[in-house]
């Protein structure tokens, strides 16, 4: 049905099943209230600590390899968000997100 919606809105868009995951992550808003909707879901914390890692390692990584680091401040305090709206906790992740780098 989300995939559904999505392409109703969307003409031509692609649907990611983890889509409204990453916006959320991306904007900061409702972080809680989409994580609910995906565990409500079946779908673990884990996952969805995962998929932040896969969808924005990459970009962390470019970032601060091009010496954006301002910019790369500036993504790792939403990722950080992110992991603690699931849970995590903030100063843990933040060793994990600078390991990224190694």
């Amino acid at each position: 049905l989300d995939e559904w919606a999505y392409v109703a809105k969307n003409p031509g868009g692609k649907y990611k099943k983890y889509g409204r995951w990453f916006e959320a992550v991306e904007t900061g808003k409702d972080l809680k209230g989409t994580a609910k909707a995906y565990t409500d879901h079946a779908v673990k914390k884990e996952t969805l600590a995962s998929q932040i890692t896969t969808e924005f390692k990459p970009q962390y990584v470019e970032l601060m390899k091009s010496g954006k680091k301002t910019e790369a401040a500036n993504l790792k305090a939403r990722l950080l968000t992110a992991y603690e709206a699931l849970g995590y906790d903030r100063s843990k992740k933040s060793k994990d997100i600078d390991k990224w780098i190694d």
